[in-house]
């Protein structure tokens, strides 16, 4: 056998024998962070999004404490979460100047 033809025997071997970890703390989170991004971008329910957005982002960062698990998706949580909450922040003052004026 020539070392091109063992090379995939042995990455299918490899990637078989190392079960995939998941994180389901920060699936939890990134699923709670777009649902909180996509009410934060809704005028009916900012606010519903802005507390879904903290919650989501206390959760991201619980997942990224969780030593020998994937972070990926709680870096991802995370920044959504922030950037969401800033969207949600500058969505209700555009509501309340249009309140004012």
């Amino acid at each position: 056998m020539t070392v091109p033809e063992k090379l995939p025997e042995q990455l299918s071997e490899q990637v078989s024998d190392q079960p995939q970890q998941r994180n389901y703390v920060a699936i939890a989170a990134l699923t709670l962070a777009v649902v909180g991004f996509v009410l934060a971008c809704t005028p009916s329910a900012v606010l519903v999004g802005l507390i879904a957005l903290v919650i989501a982002f206390f959760i991201a960062i619980i997942s990224l404490c969780i030593p020998g698990w994937p972070k990926r998706q709680g870096v991802y949580a995370l920044v959504l979460s922030v950037v969401g909450f800033a969207v949600g922040v500058v969505k209700i003052m555009v509501i309340l100047e249009d309140m004012m004026s």
